[in-house]
């Protein structure tokens, strides 16, 4: 048995999963600074949204590095844009 959807239903999904496509965007994860930043292979420097690490320098601050480096140094990830697409200094904020 097969299910007929609508047109304009049909046109409505299309729309709709065109819209969620285009806020995400990935790449290959070459570097990564600390716990919530990294860079892609493209170039572009990532800040995680919704991640509170301590920096480097501060202390954990080495234990979160190694967490994020270890679940995405040289994998491809898919990011998801929510609010501003850049901060101040031009790093993307995304979510993974």
């Amino acid at each position: 048995m097969s299910v007929s959807y609508p047109p304009l239903l049909r046109i409505l999904l299309s729309v709709l999963l065109a819209a969620i496509m285009a806020t995400a965007t990935g790449g290959r994860v070459t570097e990564v600074y600390d716990g919530r930043s990294f860079a892609l292979e493209d170039g572009a420097r990532v800040r995680l949204l919704g991640v509170s690490v301590p920096r480097v320098y501060e202390s954990g601050g080495d234990i979160a590095l190694e967490v994020l480096a270890k679940f995405v140094r040289g994998r491809t990830v898919r990011l998801e844009a929510d609010g501003p697409d850049t901060d101040a200094d031009g790093w993307l904020l995304r979510y993974v």
